[in-house]
Protein backbone atom coordinates (compact mmCIF):
# COMPACT_ATOMS: atom_id res chain seq x y z
CA UNK A 1 0.00 0.00 0.00
CA UNK A 2 2.74 2.69 0.87
CA UNK A 3 4.32 1.79 -2.19
CA UNK A 4 1.16 2.91 -4.20
CA UNK A 5 0.96 5.82 -2.50
CA UNK A 6 4.66 6.93 -3.25
CA UNK A 7 4.26 5.64 -6.90
CA UNK A 8 1.07 7.58 -6.84
CA UNK A 9 3.12 10.79 -5.61
CA UNK A 10 5.85 10.31 -7.89
CA UNK A 11 3.34 10.30 -10.61
CA UNK A 12 2.03 13.15 -9.46
CA UNK A 13 5.17 15.12 -9.41
CA UNK A 14 6.63 14.59 -12.65
CA UNK A 15 3.18 14.99 -14.55
CA UNK A 16 3.14 18.71 -12.85
CA UNK A 17 6.77 19.38 -13.56
CA UNK A 18 6.45 17.93 -17.18
CA UNK A 19 3.23 20.17 -17.43
CA UNK A 20 5.13 23.21 -15.74
CA UNK A 21 8.51 22.89 -18.28
CA UNK A 22 6.76 22.06 -21.85
CA UNK A 23 9.61 21.84 -24.15
CA UNK A 24 7.09 22.68 -27.12
CA UNK A 25 6.18 26.60 -26.98
CA UNK A 26 4.07 26.08 -30.36
CA UNK A 27 1.03 23.90 -27.96
CA UNK A 28 -2.24 26.09 -27.70
CA UNK A 29 -3.90 26.48 -24.76
CA UNK A 30 -6.44 24.06 -25.57
CA UNK A 31 -3.94 21.65 -26.39
CA UNK A 32 -2.43 22.22 -22.63
CA UNK A 33 -5.82 22.16 -21.26
CA UNK A 34 -6.14 18.39 -23.10
CA UNK A 35 -3.10 17.55 -22.03
CA UNK A 36 -4.27 18.25 -18.05
CA UNK A 37 -7.43 16.68 -18.38
CA UNK A 38 -5.68 13.50 -19.68
CA UNK A 39 -3.07 13.64 -16.63
CA UNK A 40 -5.91 14.26 -14.12
CA UNK A 41 -7.75 11.38 -15.78
CA UNK A 42 -5.02 8.86 -15.40
CA UNK A 43 -4.62 9.87 -11.86
CA UNK A 44 -8.35 9.81 -11.02
CA UNK A 45 -7.96 6.31 -12.31
CA UNK A 46 -5.13 5.74 -10.06
CA UNK A 47 -6.69 6.74 -7.26
CA UNK A 48 -9.88 4.80 -7.57
CA UNK A 49 -7.58 1.56 -7.76
CA UNK A 50 -6.07 3.11 -4.47
CA UNK A 51 -9.25 3.44 -3.08
CA UNK A 52 -10.82 0.06 -3.77
CA UNK A 53 -7.77 -1.64 -2.40
CA UNK A 54 -7.62 0.26 0.64
CA UNK A 55 -11.65 -0.96 0.74
CA UNK A 56 -10.39 -4.62 0.60
CA UNK A 57 -8.24 -4.24 3.48
CA UNK A 58 -11.00 -2.38 5.56
CA UNK A 59 -13.13 -5.44 4.66
CA UNK A 60 -10.78 -7.95 5.04
CA UNK A 61 -9.73 -6.07 8.90
CA UNK A 62 -13.20 -6.04 9.74
CA UNK A 63 -14.15 -10.15 9.04
CA UNK A 64 -10.74 -10.84 11.07
CA UNK A 65 -12.24 -8.56 13.77
CA UNK A 66 -15.42 -10.72 13.55
CA UNK A 67 -13.64 -13.93 13.33
CA UNK A 68 -11.08 -13.20 16.55
CA UNK A 69 -14.05 -12.02 18.42
CA UNK A 70 -15.89 -15.62 17.82
CA UNK A 71 -13.07 -17.69 19.40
Amino acid sequence: MKKDILILAAAVLFAGSTLLHSEDPAKTPLQTLQDIKAANATLIDAQKKTLDSLDDMQKSADQIKAFSKRS
